[in-house]
């Protein structure tokens, strides 16, 4: 296996870190075709910043807007489907499940998280395509 490439391991739970930028939507995009197979579920994790002294009307706001951040990848994974769905049947789709943390910490969000789900794999974006490598 070359260098970047992966083998596909049914089983490990995978999680892919998504934020606003198109570093998130390279990574989804890698990790779906990389890393999971038929029938396997992928979450789907965004860690929002708590401000300091949040209220009503800014808590709103902020769970509107991060709803809304999860469309763009709520479709990519149908549209995936969709493209793969001769092939598929409903017991071997990909399974898309949405996770939002509040933190003040970003970095120690993402670990908790993955420590006390057992995620095997987190896929991270980054700022271009060619820094999604697997070491």
């Amino acid at each position: 296996m070359g260098r970047g490439q992966t083998q596909k391991k049914a089983g490990e739970v995978v999680a892919v870190a998504i934020d606003n930028d198109k570093g998130s939507q390279h990574a989804l995009k890698w990790t779906i075709d990389s890393l999971v197979t038929r029938g396997q579920a992928l979450t789907l994790l965004h860690v929002r910043q708590r401000t300091a002294i949040p209220t009503q009307t800014t808590e709103e706001v902020e769970r509107a807007q991060a709803k809304e951040l999860f469309l763009p990848f709520r479709c990519f994974c149908t549209k995936k489907l969709v493209s793969n769905a001769s092939s598929l049947h409903k017991s071997d789709s990909l399974k898309c499940n949405e996770v939002m943390i509040e933190d003040k910490n970003i970095a120690k969000a993402l670990v908790n998280y993955v420590v006390n789900n057992s995620i095997d794999i987190l896929v991270l974006g980054a700022p271009s395509r060619s820094g999604l490598l697997r070491y």
